[in-house]
């Protein structure tokens, strides 16, 4: 029994040895910190003594940039920057700079080896630190302004209308609700449309709340003017579609006399999609 208990204790303590080994915990500055690892402290953070490919890829880097062969990593081109990504390559690469979209799928990821935690994307990171050191923390920044501006003025030359997720955020249209918070032009709206319909007395009121209206749909020019007016109205109750003219002349008629402001996007007013919805009693 004591030989059991023995073999017991030295299994468990072997166990307890061998995780100790390979436990790993995330430093204050996000480095992966292996507790058995020795740390040599790069232009990228700390780098593990042991992760030979690593040290081989900054030094790669390195030799590059000294001989003129930049590379910027763009990491933001699938996600926030899409619609100017041609004028930034454009203009990055008037800078003798080569543009490379990263995209989240084809980042190498972290292997974690039998005794150590390599650590992943070294040459990109070296480069993006040289590159970035060399034009200033802004730089990039301020080039990636640059790129939305030239996008925005080539679509306005093109005509293009801008919908609203390419719109600045929060910008009052509702020309009466100027001053006010950015939700309260839809309260105004609604207000002022119930001031001016007048229901017809054959009209349906039963279950029709939360099932019927009408939609007005439009451009605001960069004058602040209508343009390409649309509406569409559902009833639930199919007795109601006999005043369906009546309505939307009211609600027509009350887009066309409004002031409306046009949008802006990257704070270049544009022309832009808009649309008012009424829904009946």
């Amino acid at each position: 029994m004591k030989k059991i208990i023995f073999l017991f204790l030295i299994l468990n303590s072997a166990s307890f040895s061998q995780v100790k080994e390979r436990s790993v915990s995330m430093h204050n500055d996000d480095t992966i910190i292996d507790s058995s690892a020795v740390y040599y402290e790069t232009m990228i953070g700390k780098v593990d003594t042991r992760d030979s490919n690593c040290f081989s890829e900054i030094e790669r880097a390195k030799k590059d940039f000294s001989n003129g062969n930049m590379t910027y990593y763009d990491y933001k081109g699938y996600g926030s920057r899409t619609r100017n990504i041609d004028f930034f390559q454009n203009e990055i690469e008037k800078l003798k700079i080569k543009y490379e979209l990263v995209l989240v799928g084809c980042m190498s990821g972290t292997i974690v080896t039998h005794s150590f935690i390599p650590r992943d994307n070294c040459y990109r990171s070296c480069m993006d630190k040289l590159v970035n050191d060399k034009f200033g923390k802004d730089f990039f920044k301020k080039l990636d302004n640059k790129s939305d501006s030239l996008y925005v003025i080539e679509n306005i030359r093109k005509g293009y209308v801008f919908n609203f997720s390419e719109c600045d955020d929060n910008v009052i249209r509702y020309k009466k609700s100027l001053g006010k918070k950015y939700n309260q032009q839809f309260k105004d709206i609604d207000k002022e449309l119930d001031s001016l319909i007048t229901y017809p007395k054959d009209f349906k009121y039963k279950n029709e709340k939360y099932y019927s209206w009408s939609t007005c749909s439009f451009v605001i020019n960069e004058d602040g003017s209508i343009s390409k007016l649309k509406l569409e109205t559902t009833f639930q109750n199919k007795y109601n579609y006999r005043f369906q003219k009546y309505f939307e002349d009211k609600i027509k008629n009350f887009v066309l006399s409004s002031n409306w402001v046009p949008a802006m996007s990257h704070g270049i007013v544009v022309k832009s999609e808009w649309d008012v919805n009424f829904r009946y009693k």
